[in-house]
């Protein structure tokens, strides 16, 4: 099957001598040129590297030649020469001036790093700006993590390959058993870390954590969600199986360890208030119920038992603690029946 090749700023030349009739018509007046398995291209105002290169079943000019409406495009944008995305949708429009593409009616994208796929309805590319912009559902999945993140709108940066997300968004990792919810996402495919603020709430739905937060970023490779505070309000994790609650001004979630280590005016109640603790900075496991914590004031409940350390040792299970340091510990008598 014949394939034309036609660089964009070109087109209309090309245009003209494929339609002769055309070409003797008035500019007001002319028909519409229609061309078949066509290859558009553009290139930079600078250097003259590749911008993107769309392929089409169908193109369809206008009269004044200024935009070109496509049918069954697959594409692929660059970057300083490099492939950074491919693109596919039933349907688009390319604007010749501005050089902007539109796709829409369901686009599908794919970033080499880390093998990332992308789908959104509408996709609006901006060279000029290096810029792109969806209308949702958007979709951006990572199979190798089994990682997925959707939201309502997209932008896109092909430079930096970050793409931002607004709206209802949440992450969710299969592998991780983990998802994350905030108004404002960014993921950062080099990095491979999602940056969450606005308002943050991380859950596990296997250990039953609910963390929440100003802000969050998650390490997907270290499998690590850093939450942390804004507004005055702190960082909190709570834990209903086993009644715990901690705060702070940060806590890192060590998602594998189950652990959650705060700092700054790191606070905690576990196993119902039975047990209870103010520190600098704190680790508490949930798996195996133990705390460290240092410059730390602890207490236990049950034994009417208080201590101040710089560092503290405890293992709820076992109700004990230890004290390193200069320790301060009071025991009270319990209450006569």
């Amino acid at each position: 099957m014949k394939r034309l090749v036609l660089p964009v700023a070109s087109s209309l030349l090309v245009a003209c001598a494929g339609a002769q009739q055309a070409a003797e018509e008035p500019v007001q007046t002319r028909s519409p040129l229609v061309l078949e398995n066509i290859v558009l291209t553009e290139t930079d105002r600078q250097g003259g590297q590749p911008l993107w290169e769309l392929k089409a079943r169908r193109a369809e000019y206008s009269r004044d030649r200024s935009t070109a409406l496509v049918r069954e495009v697959q594409g692929v944008f660059f970057k300083n020469g490099r492939k950074v995305l491919t693109v596919r949708a039933p349907r688009g429009e390319v604007r010749i001036a501005s050089r902007e593409i539109r796709l829409f009616e369901g686009v599908t994208m794919s970033s080499p790093i880390r093998r990332t796929d992308l789908s959104a309805t509408e996709v609006q590319w901006f060279p000029d700006r290096d810029r792109l912009e969806g209308s949702g559902p958007i979709v951006i999945d990572q199979p190798q993590e089994k990682m997925r993140v959707r939201g309502d709108r997209l932008l896109g940066n092909l430079a930096s390959q970050t793409y931002t997300l607004d709206g209802r968004v949440q992450a969710d990792s299969e592998i991780q058993r983990a998802r994350l919810n905030a108004p404002h996402v960014v993921w950062d495919l080099p990095a491979n870390r999602i940056e969450a603020e606005r308002g943050v709430i991380a859950r596990s739905t296997e250990q039953g954590i609910v963390l929440t937060g100003a802000s969050a970023a998650w390490d997907i490779g270290e499998r690590r969600v850093m939450a942390r505070s804004g507004g005055g309000a702190a960082v909190v994790a709570a834990q209903e199986s086993t009644a715990s609650r901690v705060s702070a001004e940060t806590i890192a979630w060590n998602i594998p360890a189950q652990s959650l280590t705060g700092e700054g005016n790191a606070r905690g109640s576990l196993n119902g208030g039975r047990t209870r603790y103010e520190a600098e900075r704190a680790v508490y496991n949930l798996a195996d119920q133990k705390l460290l914590a240092s410059d730390a004031r602890y207490w236990q409940a049950d034994r009417n038992l208080t201590v101040e350390s710089a560092r503290i040792a405890a293992d709820l299970r076992r109700n004990s603690v230890r004290a390193d340091g200069r320790v301060v510990s009071r025991m009270r008598p319990q209450a006569q029946q």
